[in-house]
């Protein structure tokens, strides 16, 4: 199960109208949609192909929804491949209703595996966070962080090099790199979760 999911279902009800920024990566989209129904998920992403009335073809930064049109907002691996994240966040706290939240899942630079194998520092990233930075971007631009923790590596969220190994190394990276997650302090944790509320 995409751990990511569960941190989502904690903040984000039935009913609520949710946007899915980034929704052709991975299969967060389809997972929200089977929790939530379609009628109550909209998804953007840069790279679709086949817009729908709940699917939008569009950039993270300039977003083509009216003000407090969603409940949440959430983000699962997109912020650190933006030029410009501060705008993303400006247009998350936009586009939410009063109250709303976001939800925002990206990998951690100071993270051990990165360090030692540098596998978020590639092209694709433009900007890749620590827990402060992450923490400072949305204090500073009007949402009120309610939550933040650590997930492990995982196949659904962050594939990294290991997208390139075969079926069995997948499974034994990602069983390994789950276990060491556990054992580490928060600081050297791989993956990064925020959620944070319009003030």
């Amino acid at each position: 199960m995409d751990l990511r999911l569960q941190v989502i279902k904690k903040y984000v009800k039935k009913s609520d109208r949710v946007l899915d920024v980034g929704c052709q990566l991975y299969t967060l989209h389809d997972d929200l949609i089977k929790e939530y129904s379609e009628r109550n998920i909209w998804g953007l992403d840069i790279a679709l192909v086949e817009e729908t009335d709940r699917l939008f073809k569009g950039n993270a930064e300039h977003m083509p929804f009216d003000e407090d049109f969603f409940d949440a907002v959430i983000a699962g691996e997109l912020i650190e491949h933006l030029e410009n994240p501060e705008k993303f966040v400006k247009e998350c706290r936009r586009v939410l209703k009063a109250n709303g939240i976001a939800i925002i899942t990206t990998p951690n630079i100071h993270s051990l595996f990165n360090r030692l194998f540098k596998n978020y520092e590639h092209r694709e990233h433009k900007n890749v966070f620590d827990e402060q930075s992450l923490r400072n971007i949305f204090a500073e631009n009007g949402l009120a962080i309610i939550h933040f923790s650590y997930l492990p590596y995982t196949v659904y969220s962050s594939p990294g090099k290991s997208a390139t190994f075969g079926f069995l190394q997948r499974i034994l990276i990602y069983k390994g790199r789950k276990f060491i997650h556990y054992l580490l302090p928060n600081r050297l944790k791989e993956n990064l979760v925020l959620v944070a509320a319009k003030k």
